[in-house]
């Protein structure tokens, strides 16, 4: 949390002082000095960021297999570790740059897992169906990674502005902003691609409604955390890292909920994704353990 602290003043416009109390959203501006349009802006400018690797992303699956398309993406947690040598002065650490491997590495097993060992009562995607346009398909997927590594170090180091203040107001700010940017800047897109034939749109059937809702409430609770982890957390890479853990946690559940019962590869790839943030957990928390300067 030091070291955090320490961060917070390289930020830009940094308010010195301590945490304060605010009760208006526009208390909270004239506090963080910003203008409106300095907040809109941030709004605009980060949700439409976020917008474009999720793009690439959708894109990539209309042309390659699913396994594929989810294993090039993963790969993001390494360019998190590379952006922030460059944009936040990390010092390049072996362990770091080890344990991103180590969980795209695992990911990837668990992708390909049933073709590896075929397992029984799984969800995995066997479908023998050839993908489109693989190459392209693969590139958009590349893309998508490297744009989403980029956003999350992007966003801890110029998307907040907190000084010495608590970043959590920040945070809930800055999201609700993203929303807002998306509902005004991005929306109105929607009826202009149905219209053009590029992205059929419709509204879903009645019993499809509380479905929708659960996900889209499920998805504000992980942008928010997701915000709130990049914020608080020493560097992006804890948070790279540990979105992978959905990895064994989704099989968790799927055995639990379902009955599905896995091969090896998924146990060794799930294995490897916690084992890839035990390290990243040692090398912040107990540094005595990996004390050699390049680790």
């Amino acid at each position: 949390m030091l070291r955090y602290k320490e961060h917070w003043r390289t930020l830009p416009h940094p308010v010195h002082g301590k945490d304060f109390e605010w009760s208006s959203f526009g208390e909270f501006r004239v506090a963080w000095k910003l203008t409106w349009g300095q907040m809109a802006w941030r709004g605009f400018w980060l949700a439409g960021a976020y917008m474009v690797p999720d793009i690439f992303w959708f894109s990539s699956l209309s042309m390659t297999s699913v396994a594929a398309a989810t294993t090039i993406f993963n790969s993001s947690t390494a360019f998190v570790v590379l952006f922030s040598i460059f944009l936040l002065g990390e010092r390049p650490s072996l362990i770091k740059f080890g344990a991103a491997i180590l969980a795209v590495a695992s990911s990837a097993m668990v992708s390909f897992a049933d073709n590896i060992a075929p397992s029984h009562g799984s969800n995995s995607d066997t479908s023998s169906s050839k993908p489109s346009n693989p190459v392209l398909g693969g590139l958009f997927a590349f893309l998508g990674a490297v744009l989403y590594g980029l956003y999350e170090v992007v966003y801890k180091r110029f998307g907040l502005v907190t000084g010495e203040n608590d970043p959590l107001p920040m945070v809930i700010i800055v999201a609700g902003l993203m929303g807002v940017g998306n509902t005004l800047g991005l929306a109105p897109f929607i009826p202009l691609l149905d219209w053009t034939g590029l992205e059929e749109w419709h509204l879903p059937v009645a019993d499809k409604w509380p479905n929708f809702v659960i996900m889209s409430a499920m998805l504000a609770v992980f942008i928010v955390s997701l915000m709130t982890s990049i914020a608080l957390l020493p560097s992006p890479t804890y948070v790279a890292v540990g979105i992978t853990l959905t990895v064994p946690g989704s099989l968790v559940l799927d055995a639990v909920l379902h009955g599905a019962s896995y091969s090896w590869p998924f146990l060794v790839g799930s294995l490897g994704v916690i084992l890839s943030f035990g390290l990243i957990v040692a090398k912040e928390h107990h540094p005595a353990l990996l004390s050699h300067r390049w680790l």
